[in-house]
């Protein structure tokens, strides 16, 4: 009877702390000094969704909603939204429900908010990071008299069917991620829509999408988190400055639209091992 104890006691030690070390790495971590304070040029608010990112003054230009990822807090992104903000761009940065998203009624919810945030006369682009990235893809596709563009980042070809999606999309990816790097997804190419747009980032990693980490099973990034970061806004500001016809898209970096065909045998992003894929739930498995 004491050793039964004794081996319950050693499992449960060992679940707290494998709770307490994933509470941990999901956390936000090093934000700029300020980020969650308004300035002269930008407006920070937190929200009951989020977070609301405004340029000052207000400008005309197209808007982003942003989705977080899997129990990733809304502020581990307003340094991205801070980013576009400074180029005359709004952001409205939502966190997941219960951090997925996944219990009844939730994703309902999450629908309902999108669709509240882009009411107006304004033009507005979904997207978000992993699993955000596949919330995003399934509202674009069921809503895209609402949107101009989607833009994915840390994810791969989508679970979604996007192939008859007309508005420009936006697939970006790092070669260290090894959340969403760890097998062919080509099964889902088909998935992939015309107007697509498909980069890497040379060096980065998972997390550096957001400010938190380590995550687990993520690789090692070998540039800083600032400069992660800063491609990530140039794919984003890139998308942006097409769909406002702005000449400023020249002077970004090239990350050049792939034809579809190409774009099909490219794609190797997001993996789940097939041996895992039938104990997480449906929506789940879109992307994490």
């Amino acid at each position: 009877m004491k050793l039964f104890r004794r081996i319950i006691l050693v499992v449960v030690v060992l679940l707290c702390g494998a709770i307490g070390y994933f509470a941990w790495t999901v956390q936000t971590k090093d934000l700029p000094e300020g980020t969650l304070v308004s300035a002269s040029n930008i407006k920070v608010l937190p929200t009951s969704y989020g977070y609301l990112v405004d340029p000052i003054p207000e400008t005309a230009l197209t808007g982003m909603v942003f989705l977080a990822g899997a129990f990733i807090g809304a502020d581990a992104y307003v340094p991205f939204a801070r980013s576009l903000a400074a180029a005359g761009h709004p952001v409205r940065v939502i966190g997941l429900e219960s951090g997925v998203a996944q219990l009844p009624g939730q994703q309902a919810r999450l629908n309902g908010t999108i669709s509240s945030l882009m009411s107006g006369e304004r033009a507005w682009v979904i997207g978000g990071h992993s699993l955000g990235s596949a919330y995003a893809a399934m509202f674009a596709a069921a809503n895209e008299s609402q949107i101009k563009g989607l833009f994915m980042v840390g994810t791969g070809n989508p679970y979604t069917d996007l192939s008859a999606l007309s508005v420009p999309v936006t697939i970006l990816g790092a070669t260290n991620d090894n959340v969403a790097n760890g097998r062919n997804d080509d099964d889902r190419a088909k998935n992939l829509p015309p107007r697509l747009t498909m980069s890497q980032i040379e060096g980065g990693n998972h997390a550096q999408f957001g400010y938190y980490g380590p995550q687990i099973m993520d690789g090692t990034a070998s540039l800083s988190r600032q400069a992660q970061q800063a491609q990530m806004t140039d794919a984003a500001l890139n998308l942006l400055d097409r769909i406002d016809n702005r000449s400023a898209v020249a002077e970004r970096n090239d990350f050049t639209t792939m034809p579809r065909q190409r774009a099909v045998r490219y794609a190797t992003q997001f993996a789940v091992p097939a041996r895992l894929q039938g104990l997480m739930p449906q929506a789940f498995r879109q992307e994490s």
